[in-house]
């Protein structure tokens, strides 16, 4: 159990319902949370921790990953571990139309020319329409997701590849539950051809790095 938590979020209301979960479940005193661009965090957060941790989602809205990989090492102290768990980029380059699997994105989109979506409808399941519905991303590959973090000195770990990702990221997606968990999470139908669906890395800062 950790003995405080600190996260960071570019979106007000996101930082709010995070404080508003904190002070239900009594966690305030040793939760905080900060509205930050990536960039701009350090000088907000000046403090380096046992584990830093981001997940699904976190870099596809960056244009710059190498960016990324300097304000998300610079958090780690010495001893300390940086996970990382997104979408694998081979599944990301994919779209499914009437059921098939077909490459439609780069696997490395360029900074000025991102990948422009126009949907009015939330990744969440809920039943609401979004109101600035146009969002523009950016695919990174393993290589400067970890790169990015190798040259900032951390070293590696370990670096997984997952059949299964937590949401129906194609309609052809299968639901599994976790028998621990209770979870959903999602893989290609028994049958089809397996594909990694997700990555997952753990680094570290040796503990007599200066820095």
């Amino acid at each position: 159990q950790a003995r405080s938590v600190v996260g960071v979020d570019f979106s007000p209301k996101a930082i709010t319902a995070a404080r508003d979960l904190a002070k239900r479940i009594g966690l305030s005193d040793r939760a905080e949370f900060f509205l930050a661009e990536l960039c701009t965090a350090p000088t907000l957060i000046n403090r380096k921790f046992d584990l830093v941790f981001s997940t699904w989602g976190a870099t596809i809205w960056l244009p710059d990953i190498w960016a990324w990989g300097e304000v998300f090492s610079g958090f780690v102290k010495p001893g300390g571990r940086a996970y990382f768990a997104d979408a694998h980029p081979s599944a990301s380059i994919l779209d499914d139309t009437d059921d098939l699997l077909m490459p439609k994105y780069s696997w490395r989109t360029p900074a000025d020319c991102p990948d422009r979506f126009e949907e009015d409808t939330t990744y969440t399941g809920v039943d609401a329409r979004i109101e600035n519905y146009r969002t523009f991303e950016w695919l990174h590959p393993i290589s400067d997701h970890l790169n990015s973090l190798l040259r900032c000195g951390l070293q590696l770990e370990f670096l997984h590849e997952h059949e299964t990702i937590p949401w129906k990221m194609f309609q052809s997606l299968e639901e599994i539950v976790d028998p621990v968990t209770g979870k959903a999470h999602y893989r290609m139908p028994k049958g089809r051809v397996q594909m990694p669906l997700a990555f997952s890395m753990m680094l570290y800062r040796p503990k007599e790095s200066q820095l």
